[in-house]
């Protein structure tokens, strides 16, 4: 099915696109989250309206977004706060192309703010503002994309709601936000209106951010968590949260780190063997338990996994076969199985 698994940082709604880039969506059809001209909750896949053809999606909270082969941007769903990019705060049920002219290459729905990276390398975000969300050095909501300062070149960009997390061409993460928790990695719990560095001098090729805490992989395929970790979230083996990287424990190298918007955390090895850890009271780990886990427990089935991607309170994946495996809470349909 898959070539392009999106990141559902903490919506109820989830999408996938087929090697064609035709996108489709399941779940939560709250706001018109599933692009379909609907607002009704599917258990199975439904076609996302348009006729569009992306290279991207990404799902958030009751909101997604895409990207063509173009770089052309459109989003859809929830706009409270002008989180869909379009010089407005009016519901879309149908994906609209995001304000301006800017060609992007790489895209990331987070709960009420969106980022983006274009084919410069800068970031930008839109949506709500506060606490910095933005990296604009400003508080205020944006309805169209602005630039999140600080001149740098970004690859990689994910939001939640305490915090954004960025990864610049040299590797080095770039944080800003609220910082509850410690989700900015910066040893601190303070608003940071524009990016600041992560500590520990870690080469990053990934990072991922939930609402509570952010995970990156190194350039070694080790792991590394902070933010709260009041359910084992972070990984090393202890509930103390942390303001700065610790090795997630295990010794496993990882390709690929997802981090869902509650208390769970899930990673694919070299061998692709998903393991996960954290809170586990909807079975999200998949280990046929509802125990939580302070360091990694392999998800069940023998799969071999290549992608990976979090949802609240549950995980997608696919498979060598190109076969969408999903466990955890099922709510509104989440899972895709028809339940």
């Amino acid at each position: 099915l898959s070539e392009a698994l999106v990141y559902n940082i903490s919506g109820g709604s989830s999408g996938l696109l087929t090697y064609e880039g035709i996108p489709w969506a399941w779940g939560s059809g709250l706001s018109g989250a599933l692009g379909n001209n609907d607002l009704t909750s599917y258990s199975t896949p439904v076609a996302v309206c348009g006729g569009h053809t992306f290279c991207e999606i990404s799902y958030g909270n009751a909101s997604g977004l895409g990207i063509t082969s173009q770089g052309v941007g459109w989003s859809w769903g929830m706009n409270t706060y002008g989180q869909l990019g379009n010089n407005s705060t009016t519901v879309q049920c149908t994906p609209a192309a995001i304000f301006g002219t800017k060609t992007f290459c790489y895209i990331s729905a987070g709960v009420f703010t969106h980022h983006a990276i274009d084919n410069h390398g800068a970031a930008w975000g839109w949506g709500m503002g506060g606490a910095g969300r933005l990296g604009d050095n400003a508080l205020a909501n944006q309805c169209t994309p602005v630039a999140v300062c600080g001149n740098h070149t970004f690859c990689r960009v994910n939001g939640a709601y305490f915090g954004c997390c960025a990864i610049d061409n040299d590797g080095m993460a770039w944080s800003w936000g609220p910082g509850n928790y410690g989700v900015l990695g910066n040893n601190a719990i303070t608003s940071q209106l524009t990016p600041v560095a992560v500590c520990g001098g870690h080469t990053f090729c990934e990072v991922d951010v939930g609402d509570y805490g952010c995970c990156g992989i190194d350039n070694h395929g080790i792991a590394w968590c902070w933010g709260r970790n009041n359910a084992g979230q972070v990984g090393d083996n202890t509930t103390t949260s942390r303001l700065t990287p610790v090795a997630v424990c295990g010794g496993h190298t990882f390709c690929q780190i997802t981090v869902s918007s509650q208390a769970e955390c899930c990673g694919i090895d070299n061998h692709g063997i998903a393991w996960c850890w954290g809170g586990n009271a909807n079975g999200e780990l998949g280990d046929n338990t509802t125990t939580s886990r302070l360091t990694p427990v392999a998800v069940c089935g023998n799969h071999t996994f290549c992608q990976i991607a979090a949802m609240t309170l549950a995980f997608l994946a696919v498979d060598s076969n190109d076969t969408v495996w999903a466990w955890g809470a099922a709510l509104s349909g989440r899972l895709g199985d028809n339940t």
